[in-house]
């Protein structure tokens, strides 16, 4: 039986996840916040979204590539402390 690559803590998706985690927090605030209502329904649902958690693979795709398109001059260090633009947030939550 050959083993579950996405099992081991090392694995490319846990690498990617690990880029983008910062801004993975960002995109559960955005949902949190825009997915408030006065009907319980609709609150109910952004929780969900938020806590239900998974793989994520279409934000964590939007978000790495916008962070790869952010690097263009910066080198060494710089390159660990830049952030998505904030469109790029919104974007992944809506998509999310």
């Amino acid at each position: 039986m050959e083993d579950n690559p996405l099992n081991h803590r090392n694995s490319p998706l846990d690498s990617a996840l690990a880029l983008v985690k910062n801004e993975l927090r960002a995109v559960d605030q955005t949902i949190n916040s825009n997915l408030k209502s006065d009907v319980a329904l609709i609150n109910q649902l952004g929780q969900y979204i938020i806590q239900a958690g998974g793989k994520r693979l279409r934000p964590v795709a939007l978000l790495l590539a916008a962070k790869a398109l952010s690097v263009s001059e910066s080198s060494g260090s710089e390159r660990d402390k830049l952030e998505v633009p904030e469109h790029a947030i919104t974007l992944a939550a809506i998509i999310e």
